[in-house]
């Protein structure tokens, strides 16, 4: 089985900050760096519509920019949707994200937003015709509580590609052990292992246990091989379960895409070039596309370094918004490009 969805070239439009972005020539592994509020984040999210072809992204949006981090069914009830416009360029009615082989319109209509499959793009712009409507749901109806369970239990298109996400906040146990679980008795397992033995070597396995029988919730152990006992995940710090979810998102993402946002968040630098090695190689090996979002020159010079090893896979953008006109700037640059970059300490942000 091969990728349904490799991202060769990005292009977006009208999708929050981003009113007119083409990404060009992206590779296996793809970092984008820039200051707080460059778009880097967007673009993960242009890709996770991309991919998915769901609206249940949109809501994540929606929740997001109301700063509600559940998406609860009575929590719906509750979002401000004077938000909404906020998804959409000033002033525009339609959000296009394509690349070379698929694309996706979703367009404000008389109170109604509706998600649009479209045919393989001919060229960046105009968009191709509309090929068939993947989901529609009505603001006014959905603000006064229906649709709820209809919009909660919608199912990816046909066409969607695999696809994880690793945000910046911590992933829940519940969904680490699915993800554990999901690759259990697969041989995929001693990637793990191998993983978390960046920060300690004494590390031997793994497993989820429930600490008190009235909850059902398991948390994660390891296995040492210098303690008789189980040790609590967590209690080894941040960048112990940073490397976990990185890892087990990217070990379930065979065949599909991986989200990284903030690559840096709880992992010191001298971690950082082993870390960025695996995912090199598990994603040639298990047919990913990595997309990845930093603001940390250590991650920049730690991915350098790993990426010239890696022809053609490694590519990274730096984005920036102009003084003149405030729009969104995208320079890339290559593995070897990054490399003499990082070695002369220039900055690329």
């Amino acid at each position: 089985m091969t990728n349904k969805l490799h991202i060769d070239r990005l292009s977006v439009k009208n999708f929050r900050a981003l009113d007119d972005l083409t990404l060009e020539d992206l590779g296996r592994v793809n970092v984008f760096v820039g200051r707080n509020n460059a778009g880097k984040t967007t673009i993960l999210d242009a890709i996770e519509l991309l991919a998915t072809k769901t609206p249940l992204i949109l809501f994540k949006q929606l929740l997001r920019l109301t700063k509600t981090e559940s998406l609860d069914h009575n929590l719906y009830t509750q979002i401000d949707f004077n938000f909404l416009p906020l998804l959409f360029s000033y002033g525009a009615n339609t959000i296009e994200i394509g690349g070379v082989s698929s694309a996706l319109m979703i367009e404000k209509d008389n109170g109604k937003v509706n998600f649009i499959e479209l045919s393989t793009l001919v060229d960046i712009h105009p968009m191709s015709k509309k090929t068939g409507k993947l989901f529609s749901f009505d603001f006014d109806l959905f603000k006064q509580g229906y649709l709820l369970k209809e919009t909660t239990t919608v199912k990816a298109a046909k066409t969607s590609t695999p696809l994880l996400l690793v945000t910046t906040q911590l992933m829940p146990n519940d969904v680490l052990e699915k993800l554990w679980t999901d690759i259990q008795l697969t041989g995929l397992e001693q990637h793990v292992f191998k993983a978390l033995q960046i920060l300690d070597s004494r590390i031997e396995n793994l497993a989820f246990k429930q600490i008190n029988p009235s909850i059902p919730i398991k948390m994660p152990y390891v296995r040492k091989s210098d303690i008789d006992s189980p040790v609590l995940l967590s209690s080894m710090g941040d960048g112990m379960s940073r490397v976990l979810q990185i890892i087990l998102s990217l070990l379930n993402a065979k065949d599909g895409i991986l989200l990284i946002d903030e690559f840096e968040n709880g992992l010191h630098y001298r971690i950082q070039e082993a870390l960025w090695l695996m995912v090199f190689t598990l994603a040639s090996e298990l047919n990913v596309q990595v997309f990845v979002t930093t603001h940390s020159w250590d991650v920049i010079e730690s991915f350098s370094k790993i990426a010239v090893e890696h022809p053609e896979e490694g590519v990274l953008y730096s984005l920036g918004r102009s003084r003149i006109d405030g729009r969104l700037n995208a320079h890339r640059y290559s593995e070897e490009r990054l490399y003499q970059v990082t070695q002369s300490e220039m900055e690329v942000r």
